[in-house]
């Protein structure tokens, strides 16, 4: 049961930027879960049902029927992959309105999340970044010194009663292995794209109330670990996310338990309720349907920022043995969410 926990936890830090944690045990197999969220942004964000197993894993939950009412008004979901609904290209949340969504399950169940309003404002603000360099113990339990990339965000905040959330999201891509033939003229070996969360273990959040300040410069929000996924570019993207006051208490929960520490005695933490339940029954899915205004900020770090050369991994040596080159450089897909196909945003 706690396995299952933690991987649905790491399935959520996927998701949603969440960090894994080690929830209660009080759960039942076969439970709904539902995560996504709506936003002002036109990101494409699909909303993800999956339902638990016995045997600790997910399975997807398809053709079901999803749509997101704003104030009365109901837009419709379409399935694209299994498990994964879209929203319409003409939704795109509105400050200050109410949503809800709502969930029908082929086998008659019906779900839905209480209303929440679209906060007014966010803030705003730039990410900057520093190349640092520090020391970690690696698994061996030797004292080395590594470089990393340290992200923070100054930020302007727009009232003194904001619930603020960041995440952060990482793009990379390499070129794969192209093994030169004899017989065919030179081609430009493919590109392989990931796109994956960044300090999965920590998020940060702030109520300005308990700030009792305006803005806030130089807080930091993440770090990333240099390695070879920086021989090109690296792209980041900054989410800085005004909740509701209830997202807010729910994700500060979350933060509580992940840092909880204690003994075997001491009282386990009360289970974390999201916002989605069975509209007969009262049952509540595992997560939460978020209404969030978003600002977001995007950068690069490109080779040339970093004061030392980092070799392309998949590139081609007649003195190197094939076996010895990653699985990636062969199969883009064995990559954590892995893709030939870049984002928009990363070409531009």
């Amino acid at each position: 049961m706690k396995q299952f926990f933690k991987s649905f936890l790491y399935y959520l830090l996927l998701q949603s930027c969440v960090s894994l944690y080690d929830p209660p045990t009080n759960f039942k197999f076969g439970q709904l879960i539902v995560n996504g969220r709506i936003t002002n942004t036109s990101e494409e964000e699909p909303i993800v049902l999956q339902k638990t197993t016995s045997n600790g894993l997910r399975i997807a939950v398809t053709n079901a029927i999803v749509e997101i009412l704003e104030d009365d008004k109901s837009y419709l979901l379409t399935e694209k992959e299994n498990g994964k609904y879209f929203k319409p290209d003409n939704l795109k949340g509105k400050p200050d309105h109410t949503y809800q969504l709502k969930i029908a399950l082929p086998n008659g169940s019906n779900y839905s999340s209480k209303k929440e309003k679209l906060p007014i404002s966010n803030g705003s603000g730039k990410s900057t970044f520093k190349l640092i360099y520090k020391n970690i113990i690696d698994e061996e339990g030797t004292v080395v010194t590594k470089p990393y990339v340290k992200i923070f965000s100054n930020v302007s905040l727009d009232t003194v009663n904001q619930y603020m959330r960041w995440d952060v999201t990482e793009t990379y891509f390499f070129f794969m292995l192209l093994i030169p033939s004899p017989y065919a003229l030179t081609a430009q070996p493919p590109q392989c794209f990931s796109t994956n969360t960044v300090n999965s273990q920590n998020f940060t959040l702030i109520h300005s109330t308990n700030t009792k300040v305006k803005s806030l410069n130089d807080l930091e929000i993440a770090e990333r670990v240099i390695d070879n996924t920086f021989a090109e570019r690296h792209g980041f993207t900054v989410y800085q996310v005004s909740l509701s006051p209830e997202a807010f208490d729910y994700w500060r929960r979350i933060k509580l338990s992940i840092n909880q520490t204690g003994s075997i005695f001491d009282t386990p933490p009360a289970p974390i309720v999201g916002n989605i339940s069975d509209e007969e029954t009262g049952e509540m899915a595992l997560g939460y349907f978020e209404v969030s205004n978003v600002t977001l900020n995007r950068f690069f770090v490109y080779p040339h920022n970093i004061s030392f050369y980092i070799p392309r991994p998949c590139t081609y040596d007649p003195t190197r043995m094939i076996e010895s080159y990653p699985n990636r450089c062969f199969d883009c897909f064995s990559l954590p969410n892995g893709t030939y196909i870049p984002p928009k945003w990363f070409l531009d």
